[in-house]
């Protein structure tokens, strides 16, 4: 009949101390050895060659880690894991351990501890506003993946957080002050918001110096009579002016003026037509 051999399970190692005593008798001490754990830590998610910043705490003894790795010949006891954020390339990576503290005993000697990083599920966008006119208040929409609509002031500076990845788009009208009109340049249109990342959207005000305006100033009607002026601009557009006043957002060239014909009082009153450069 064959035999099965059977696998033997390793004993603990035992030291046989024999101390002789002066009276003729002996004693014998058996001393086993002192058990010693593994605990493995997995980091995973990070950019080639970044470090990651771990740390393995052992009653008052903290060992840093930057990447995977196997501590061996530990004593027995709690062990408490823990990760801090890894900022690569302008972007966070968050870290989420699992589990975050392990215990030896003489029964369980071996544990493995996984570090995961990865970016964010969200993005952000900062948006710089500059040349406002000074007491003037301008309104930027911005618009993004899913039908996402925001309208929002134009502040000097200021970060959205938790926008959803895609393609946003900035708008900004135009902002009037005094008789001149400031339209919007917007850089960085469209901007893609990644996971983790920020991206960026500059909006300038500037006085555009394509236009001008033009002060007309009507003379010589009776008083409350204000008279009709016909007013084409240098790319052949007509306007109607009435009175006196300021015809504004004139683009350069020359600009011609056509008074009308002006009945009061059974008279008719007439001015010569000018053009303006």
């Amino acid at each position: 009949m064959r035999r099965t051999r059977r696998a033997l399970t390793p004993l603990p190692l035992l030291t046989l101390a024999l101390t002789a005593c002066g009276s003729g008798t002996g004693s014998l001490s058996i001393i086993g050895v002192v058990p010693r754990a593994e605990l493995t830590v997995q980091v995973t998610g990070l950019p080639s060659g970044e470090a990651a910043d771990v740390a393995v705490q052992h009653g008052p003894l903290v060992r840093a880690l930057t990447g995977t790795q196997v501590l061996r010949d530990l004593p027995l006891g709690r062990y408490d894991v823990g990760a801090r954020t890894v900022v690569s390339d302008g972007a966070p990576y968050l870290p989420v351990v699992e589990p975050g503290q392990v215990t030896f005993t003489e029964r369980h000697l071996r544990a493995t501890v996984k570090v995961s990083y990865d970016l964010p599920l969200t993005g952000q966008l900062t948006l710089n506003v500059a040349g406002v006119p000074e007491g003037q208040e301008t309104t930027l929409r911005l618009t993004g993946p899913g039908g996402f609509k925001r309208d929002l002031r134009g502040e000097a500076t200021q970060t959205l957080t938790d926008l959803a990845p895609g393609d946003y788009n900035v708008t900004a009208e135009a902002v009037r002050a005094g008789e001149f009109s400031y339209p919007a340049t917007v850089q960085g249109n469209p901007v893609r918001v990644q996971r983790g990342r920020t991206g960026v959207v500059n909006v300038a005000y500037a006085r555009d110096p394509r236009f001008g305006h033009l002060a007309v100033r009507v003379l010589g009607l009776p008083e409350g009579v204000p008279g009709v002026l016909e007013i084409t601009d240098g790319v052949g557009e007509s306007r109607t002016q009435v009175g006196s006043g300021i015809v504004t957002d004139l683009p350069q060239g020359a600009t011609r003026v056509v008074p009308g014909d002006t009945q009061a009082g059974g008279m008719t009153y007439r001015a010569p037509a000018m053009t303006v450069n």
